[in-house]
């Protein structure tokens, strides 16, 4: 009768040991998804603000060369503009296939990626 209570109490020592280090575990498949994630947000928030930065010294270049062709400064700056709005206005339109989608992928496939 000890022998089986010493089996018992052996048992459930195991298993509380065993779902203690399986807890650890999930935790840390959570920090380092999560770690992903966010590594992959700031670095596309870096690289959207280079771009930036490219876009805005490019179409003031693109300016500063058209009021050559045009006479006046403003007038340049204007179809510059323009150019800018009418690529915002289709990239709002079409966002949800050119950014939101592809976003939540990434997402998704980092979160599953190890359950496959």
């Amino acid at each position: 009768m000890e022998k089986s209570m010493e089996k018992i109490e052996d048992l459930a020592k195991n298993t509380r040991l065993f779902l203690k280090h399986h807890v650890s575990l999930i935790k840390l498949e959570a920090a380092e998804k999560t770690s992903k994630i966010v590594s992959n947000g700031i670095s596309l928030v870096f690289i959207s603000m280079i771009f930036f930065l490219f876009a805005f010294f490019f179409g003031l270049t693109l300016a500063v060369m058209l009021q050559f062709i045009v006479g006046e400064l403003y007038l340049a700056l204007l179809i510059v503009a323009g150019f800018y709005g009418v690529i915002g206005i289709i990239i709002w339109k079409f966002r949800n296939k050119l950014i939101r989608i592809p976003i939540m992928n990434s997402i998704l496939h980092e979160l599953f990626k190890d359950s496959e």
